[in-house]
């Protein structure tokens, strides 16, 4: 019978490395192992690593020169330990669940890339770009060398507030353009094209070629509304695209400057996330199947609203989940292994839109047979769930099921591995779109109850504010953001404003916003409950809006239900 002799830590390092393969376990059975040991512990680790699965039948002969005790061999004495091992009865078991594990994790770490980036510093703007801030203001630059003159001009003719946006915006273009080089696409910066004689006139279309062509809508942080967005910066010349049918909209969140050197580049807090793509048709297929599935209860024709777009509605392209491909090979083999009565739900789903498990049936389980019908004809995306939830979370108020299980049986869905928490099916939510909005919507339910019996049916008013419509004909709104505008202090943005928790105008019975009492202009009472609430509360929402305490206010923005307006008009 084979004799290894192993001193020390390698005792340790052999036990370790059996735990994760099958033919270093087979090896061992019926070996003796003589520890040889001058250092600590070389049993206890061994008796350690034999009481945990897969269990090992391990015998300890001490011999009658050893000195020995449950935790150290003492040094400088030679020391033989002789251990008879023996594979128990259950290591074939545990050596399929563990690859089952492994399976698993292999497959949840290749359902999420986080290359490239999505969270980035944008290079610090150069006079080209403050030159471009010009030209979007229809204003002839100066001739200045230093960027610092540029900036100085560009605050001077315009304001620092708008300077800033303006040079927020160019930042987001020039972000995008690094993010899609790092996915491998050859970029062309449609927008600074507009300085140049050149005949073409894309730029009055869309800012960059990425193989496709795309706009960016860049959205700055509110005050109040975290990671709601107060609105996205775009020259006045785009304001006047009328189509987006060939163009993909491309969002990203910058924090929010009215300093213009901040909003430059010149700080640590210019960090801006990439949101991802949307287009038109994306909706309106993701509007027709939700008029289809809900349309009894919720009306979602308002959902595609170019002038405001909320920032849950985008998602990466597909370049993103470079590795998604070998996620989709592991799922196939792990099924041909398992079966797929061992995937959890979320990976059912998956296997079968993936088409890996054609037979997969998911008729049984409405809530999987749903969102599978969604994302064969819409993809998979954020917002997908979200918009579902939102629907069906309506549907069981009104026939008196429970929202609460609902959401607990969605967050079960979208989470597909031990370590996928934050990344919805394997997708990227920098921003915590999904779970903020099962939270806001879980808040929902609990608030439409008392109102269940009276309502007659659900609208959207774009993408992000949720109308009742009662059954003596009166609408009531259920779940918005606020906007507000707080004077010399900006946009309010507080959000969601959700019913139970936020009260109605007694008059306009739109939810008045509980950080700065805006419902809607011109309701009577708008304007004095405003001027009301900025005299008597001291709290932080209302203190000013400082230059040199932007990046603390900025520390409170991050929140799911946030629109991000776009003033253009597509």
């Amino acid at each position: 019978m084979p004799v290894q002799v192993l001193v020390g830590d390698e005792a340790v390092a052999l036990a370790k490395l059996a735990r994760s393969r099958e033919s270093v376990w087979l090896s061992l059975q019926g070996t003796r192992l003589t520890h040889a040991s001058l250092g600590r512990g070389v049993v206890t680790q061994v008796r350690m690593r034999s009481a945990a699965p897969p269990l090992l039948d391990v015998q300890f002969e001490q011999h009658e020169t050893s000195i020995f005790n449950d935790e150290v061999f003492l040094r400088g004495l030679i020391t033989e330990i002789v251990v008879e091992i023996g594979v128990a009865a259950d290591v074939e078991s545990w050596i399929r669940e563990s690859e089952y594990r492994q399976a698993i994790e292999f497959i949840s770490l290749r359902l999420v890339s986080e290359r490239p980036r999505l969270r980035r510093h944008p290079p610090v703007v150069t006079p080209r770009d403050l030159m471009l801030c010009f030209a979007w203001s229809n204003m002839r630059a100066p001739n200045y060398q230093m960027d610092h003159e540029f900036l100085q001009e560009l605050a001077q003719r315009l304001g620092r507030f708008e300077a800033s946006r303006l040079i927020s915006a160019r930042r987001a273009e020039c972000a995008v353009g690094d993010y899609y080089s790092e996915l491998g696409c050859a970029v062309r910066d449609v927008s600074i094209e507009q300085l140049d004689a050149s005949t073409s006139r894309d730029w009055q279309r869309f800012d960059l070629d990425v193989g496709y062509s795309i706009d960016v809508k860049n959205a700055r942080a509110t005050i109040n509304g975290k990671s709601h967005f107060s609105e996205h910066a775009v020259a006045r010349f785009k304001q006047e695209r009328n189509s987006y049918t060939d163009v993909r909209i491309v969002g990203v969140r910058s924090p929010y400057f009215v300093n213009p050197h901040k909003a430059a580049g010149q700080s640590e807090a210019s960090e801006v996330t990439i949101l991802g793509e949307v287009s038109s048709s994306d909706i309106r297929i993701l509007q027709n199947w939700i008029e289809g599935r809900f349309g009894r209860v919720l009306t979602a024709v308002d959902l595609w609203s170019p002038k405001r777009l909320p920032g849950w509605i985008f998602e990466y392209p597909d370049l993103q989940y470079a590795d998604r491909l070998q996620a989709q090979q592991a799922l196939q083999e792990l099924i041909g292994k398992a079966g797929h009565t061992s995937l959890s739900p979320g990976l059912r789903l998956l296997s079968a839109v993936y088409g890996e498990s054609p037979d997969l049936d998911l008729a049984a389980d409405r809530l999987l047979s749903d969102l599978y019908q969604l994302f064969l004809q819409c993809g998979i995306a954020k917002r997908c769930l979200i918009i579902y939830s939102m629907g069906a979370v309506l549907e069981a108020v009104l026939v008196g099921e429970a929202p609460a299980e609902l959401i607990r049986r969605l967050r079960s869905v979208v989470r597909v591995g031990p370590d996928t928490d934050g990344t919805p099916l394997g997708l990227c939510d920098p921003l915590g779109f999904t779970e903020r909005f099962f939270s806001a919507f879980e808040t929902l339910g609990e608030g439409l109850k008392p109102f269940a019996d009276k309502i007659r049916a659900f609208r959207l008013r774009g993408p992000d504010v949720l109308e009742a419509v009662m059954i003596d004909g009166s609408r009531w709104t259920m779940l918005a953001y606020c906007g507000g505008w707080i004077d010399r202090k900006g946009r309010c943005g507080s959000a969601p404003l959700v019913v139970g928790v936020v009260q109605h105008c007694t008059d306009c019975k739109r939810l008045a916003c509980q950080e700065c009492g805006y419902c809607q202009e011109p309701c009577p009472q708008c304007a004095p409950r405003m001027q009301l609430l900025s005299a008597t509360t001291n709290s932080g929402s209302w203190t000013a809006y400082r230059e040199d305490n932007e990046e603390a206010d900025l520390a409170r923005v991050c929140h799911p239900l946030s629109a991000t307006p776009i003033k253009s008009t597509a």
